[in-house]
Order: structure tokens, then sequence, then C-alpha cells
């Protein structure tokens, strides 16, 4: 089984591993521009906190959009059979069938 927590911490893991992969190539890329002497030169820049902050940003955007479409975006895959469908979407018609979403069991797009 595949709980939802599970699947939030997969694509939170999965967008972590990529921040600092990214801030080494913006601090190298300002290393190479500014033909600083020492690596320490650099690390002072206050635009380390702004190229962090840059990296970061499209992890929330790919959990919002999980939570928002049910569908995962994800450069792996993260070795699921499906990549949408995670979500029931709940219409409020009457009170009674907007319940009963809550109550059933979705199987998710693999099986329709």
């Amino acid at each position: 089984f595949l709980l939802p927590g599970q699947l939030y911490a997969a694509v939170l893991k999965e967008g972590l591993q990529t921040v600092p992969l990214a801030v080494r190539v913006l601090y190298h890329r300002e290393f190479r521009l500014t033909k600083a002497t020492r690596v320490g030169d650099v690390a002072k820049m206050p635009q380390m906190l702004k190229w962090i902050k840059a990296s970061v940003a499209p992890v929330a955007g790919t959990l919002n959009f999980l939570l928002a479409t049910g569908n995962v975006k994800s450069r792996t895959g993260l070795d699921l059979m499906q990549v949408n469908g995670f979500t029931v979407m709940a219409d409020k018609l009457n009170a009674y069938r907007y319940l009963s979403h809550f109550r059933a069991m979705h199987r998710g797009a693999y099986f329709t």
C-alpha cells in the first residue's frame, strides 16, 4: 500500500535532493565570474541566501501541484505504477453525495 504521507515524503525527498546541486552550480558559476582568489571570498556574499531560496521554490511548487491536482511531477517516476489520480475530487452537489466521496476507496488510475 502507498500511504499519502509516503508519497508526499518521496516527492519532497526527490525535490530536496536537487537543492544542494543547484546551489553548488550557482556557487561555482559565481566563483568563476568574480575570479575570486579564495573560496571564502564568495561565501560571504549576500547572494548565497537568494540562491538557496531560488532553488527551494520549485520544490514547493511540485508539492502544491500534487495536492491540487493529484498528479505527480517527477523526473525519476518514483517507481510508481501511475502518476495521476492520487486524489478524489469532491464536488459539492448535495451533502450526502459530497460525504460519499470521502467514504469511497479510490483505487487509482491504474485500475480504470
